[in-house]
């Protein structure tokens, strides 16, 4: 595949920074997508990201866990918030002790967290 903006094939890119260039996606159970749209950033929804990441290493399923920070995801008034897939769950988490809960209770133990959660995505309420 050839980028003209990249002077050359994709292919050919030598990995940087230390790492090795990825080929597939790492494997993971639980793909968090949290907002980081100018409404849950302004609630300290830039935090949540980190703090995210830091409960699930401390809770020991870091490597279970893919945490991506989008743009805006649209429920302005929920957030900050985090979408859960491939479970299709999305949760208000607005301090560090409701994050920790939500992975110690969610993620770890598989419980349902009804007062931060707020929606479930159509396909995952369709049980297909």
């Amino acid at each position: 595949m050839f980028w003209p903006f990249m002077g050359g094939a994709l292919d050919d890119t030598v990995p940087s920074l230390g790492k090795p260039g990825w080929q597939n996606p790492p494997d993971f159970d639980f793909h968090l997508l949290v907002c980081s749209g100018p409404r849950c950033h302004v609630r300290d929804g830039a935090s949540l990201s980190h703090m995210m990441k830091a409960e699930c290493a401390e809770a020991g399923i870091a490597a279970r866990c893919l945490t991506t920070t989008t743009g805006c995801m649209f429920p302005c008034n929920r957030g900050p918030m985090v979408a859960v897939y491939p479970q299709g769950d999305w949760f208000h988490l607005p301090d560090r002790a409701a994050v920790r809960r939500f992975v110690r209770e969610v993620l770890c133990e598989g419980r349902a967290l009804p007062e931060f959660h707020f929606h479930t995505a159509r396909l995952a309420r369709s049980g297909a």
